[in-house]
């Protein structure tokens, strides 16, 4: 599975984002995409203690209950404030996928409710 962005009025993959949709950021507000890129990559495999599933790859951050970063086995990924789920599985995929970088003055939230940060 891919993580999901919400749009305004529906929720789509992350490779299916165009430049211009608005997306949710964690501050509540919907921002453009100023640009994508879409990138043939291994991805890294997460599971959550909560069972979602999901692929990014080493230039994605992610929110943790310890900042932005790369999430490692047995971090907690604060989902909402009621739900707090482990990464109970972190592996390097054996293929190679499609994978994007989006550019956005923000933080996407997915709606799994992970917060995504790209880049540094």
């Amino acid at each position: 599975m891919q993580l999901k962005a919400v749009l305004k009025d529906k929720v789509v993959p992350l490779n299916e984002i165009q430049i211009g949709d608005y997306l949710l950021c964690d501050d509540g507000h919907y921002k453009p995409v100023r640009s994508k890129l879409l990138l043939a990559t291994h991805g890294i495999f997460y599971r959550l203690s909560n069972g979602v599933e999901f692929h990014i790859y080493s230039r994605v951050k992610v929110k943790t209950k310890n900042g932005f970063k790369l999430p490692e086995l047995w971090d907690e990924i604060p989902i909402s404030k009621r739900e707090i789920p482990l990464v109970v599985l972190q592996e390097e995929s054996q293929k190679i996928m499609i994978i994007c970088d989006i550019l956005i003055d923000g933080n996407i939230v997915s709606s799994e409710g992970i917060v995504i940060k790209f880049g540094d």
